[in-house]
Formats: structure tokens, sequence, C-alpha cells
């Protein structure tokens, strides 16, 4: 149904994922292991789209 589709790509999304590291945090030491691992997930998210780029595609290239 369309608000499953809705909720996936609300919990999804970055900014979700940035909110349940806050939120879910007890204390700093939390939210700083929170905010570790996620940071480790969009570096390996980053690592995986720049290998499906085509040879001397830069995936900042796209910014410009």
């Amino acid at each position: 149904n369309s608000q499953q589709i809705i909720d996936y790509f609300t919990k999804s999304s970055f900014e979700a994922r940035v909110m349940a590291a806050l939120v879910n945090a007890e204390d700093e030491g939390e939210l700083r292991e929170n905010l570790t691992t996620l940071g480790a997930e969009i570096e390996e998210e980053l690592r995986r789209a720049q290998a499906e780029r085509p040879a001397g595609f830069a995936l900042l290239d796209e910014l410009d």
C-alpha cells in the first residue's frame, strides 16, 4: 500500500537516519558511536556507488 512505500522512503532517508542516531542515543558516548556508525555506513554506500560508475567518472562530477 502507498503508506508502506512512504514509510520505507522516509525511514531510509538521510535525515531520518541522522534523527534515529540522535533520538536513540542515551548519552554523549552513545551518540558519538551512533554517528560514527552512520558515517561508516555512508562512506560504504559512496564507495559502492563509485564502484558502479564507469571508469574515469567521479561521483562528485555530478555536482559541478
